[in-house]
Parts: C-alpha cells; structure tokens; sequence
C-alpha cells in the first residue's frame, strides 16, 4: 500500500513509520520536520513532506501527490517537550489548532482525494477519574469525562471522526492509546520517569550504590509497549472485517512503580527506592476487549518482556 503518515516524526509515529515501512509499504511521512525521533535511516526509506498540519492547503497537496490507500493520523501538539497532556494545558490554542482543527485538515483532504481508509490515534484521557463511571471500569461505550485539556481536544476530534464516517461516509478507525512506553521516548513527562530508571539500570556497573530513587503514582495506569502500539495499527492497516468507529487500546494495567520490581529482577543487584504518592487522576480500568474480539490483535509483550526488549534496546544504543 501507498501510506501516508501524520506525526511520524514522533515517538509512537516513528514507531509505526518503521513497522509499515518494515512490512513493505511505501510510506510518506507528512510533518514539521524529521525531528525528533526520524533518523537518517529511516529518510533513506521514506518520503518526507516538511510542513505543518495546520495548512489545509499543505495538507491537502500532501494527500493528493501521495496518493495513499491509506492515512494514518498521529499528528499532535507537542509544544516543548513536557510531554501532550502538559502541553495542551500550557498553550490550549496551539492544541486545539493541531488535534482538532488539523485533524479536520486531514479528513478534509482524505475525503476529497477518496483514500480509502484512515487510522488515526486518540487517548485514554478523553476518560475521567474512575470515580466517575460505575465500578470505576470503562469500555467504548462509556461517556467521555476528560480531565485535561489533551483529553478535551481528542473528544472533539472523535466527535469530528465520527461526522466524517457517518455522514460522509468516510472509513476511519480511531485507537484509543494508553500510556506507551519504550525505545525512542524523548519527551518529559510519566513515561519518562520509565525511562531514566531503565537508563539508570543499563548504567548500573554492580558496584554497590545508593538505590535510584523512583517517585511514582500509586494508581494503576493503562500502559502498552510501543512496539506493539505500532504492531496495533499496522494489524488494522491489514484487518479487511467490520469495525468500529473507536477502539479501546491496552496492555496491562499497574502502578509505575511496577517498572521498579521489574528493573531490580532483570537487573541482579540494581536497586530502586520507590516514593509512591497519590495520584492527582485515578483512571478507570478498561473492561472489555473489543479490539481483540473484532480483529484478533493481541499485544506481544507483558511487563516482563517489554521491560526486557527495552532494557536490550538502550544497550544497543549505547
């Protein structure tokens, strides 16, 4: 297939750039630029189309010289680096600008150019605090409750999926994605506590030394391998049966501080002092397992062999 990826430069998206570009598609990357995550590698592979999401008429040339089967939308605002939720809520015009307005681009170009399909991602957070829906669990059919203004912007762009799907007949697909965590992650923010203390593991030499110390929420969180954030929509990008408008996207379900345990267990002599505190929102916990049932997705890696896969991923780095 001809692919056209939004958001590719980023961290899930130069995840899913390289799986589609891996499973033999012809991909052209549409974004600011190859920063931060798009090596020299991946360009030698790739088409880059350098501009901003925000320009319907850049968008639209994009879509139409591209000519993709399909579009696979992950464009969201970034601003500097804090991580989507932090930069939503710092610079709320810049978001709503780039997750909805661009994202209506988008499907505005799709539409007039008659791409067959897009995938696109948005959150968990578009969800509220557990005590918010019954025995604090939610499916795709629970109402969205955001808390964040990240959360609110992916609300707004789901209810502008679901007009271009119902009443223009487009064939899109939206991924709710939960916390991922992996290779690549650049940005400041939870995840990212995940990735200095895995950096701070590989750096371990085994001499004794103070622990490392991990503050961490004490709620269970919805995470997912990048690895297989990726495998997810390249698995849809492939899936030919019915589906839904909006999936529901999970792993597993703990506290950080479970990346401790597993850090100090794949790493003989490492050891981590955990601070748990409260945290500020309690997410519900994912009920159902539609995705799975509709396209027979599941997710190759638990905690452990992520933490694993990960753990070999920064050596090789280094």
């Amino acid at each position: 297939m001809k692919v056209l990826i939004t958001g590719g430069s980023g961290f899930v998206g130069a995840h899913v750039v390289r799986r589609f570009a891996d499973a033999g598609h012809e991909v052209t990357v549409f974004g600011p630029g190859p920063e931060p995550c798009l090596t020299a590698a991946d360009l030698a592979r790739v088409a880059l189309v350098a501009e901003s999401i925000t320009d319907a008429d850049a968008v639209a040339r994009a879509v139409s010289d591209a000519a993709p089967d399909l579009i696979v939308g992950l464009a969201a605002y970034g601003g500097d680096g804090h991580g989507l939720m932090r930069a939503a809520a710092a610079h709320e015009a810049d978001a709503l600008a780039v997750n909805v307005a661009g994202f209506r681009n988008l499907l505005a170009a799709a539409t007039a150019q008659r791409v067959r399909r897009v995938l696109w991602a948005s959150t968990l957070a578009v969800y509220g605090d557990a005590g918010r829906y019954p025995g604090g669990a939610v499916d795709e059919a629970s109402p969205p409750a955001p808390q964040s203004f990240y959360g609110l912007t992916k609300v707004l762009a789901e209810q502008i999926a679901g007009f271009y799907r119902t009443e223009v007949g487009l064939d899109i697909v939206g991924l709710r994605l939960p916390l991922a965590f992996g290779p690549g992650l650049w940005y400041r923010g939870v995840a990212a506590e995940v990735t200095k203390l895995f950096e701070a593991a590989v750096a371990f030499d085994g001499k004794a030394s103070a622990p490392y110390a991990l503050a961490a929420d004490d709620a269970p969180i919805d995470l997912m391998y990048v690895a297989d954030v990726a495998q997810a929509f390249l698995h849809l990008a492939d899936h030919d049966g019915p589906t839904e408008p909006l999936y529901n996207l999970s792993a597993f379900a703990m506290p950080l501080g479970a990346f401790a345990s597993e850090a100090m267990a794949l790493v003989p002599g490492f050891e981590v002092a955990l601070d748990e505190r409260p945290a500020a929102i309690r997410y519900p916990s994912l009920a159902g397992t539609a995705f799975a049932d509709d396209t027979g997705f599941r997710p190759a890696h638990d905690l452990r062999a992520a933490c694993a896969d990960y753990l070999d991923a920064i050596r090789r780095a280094d």
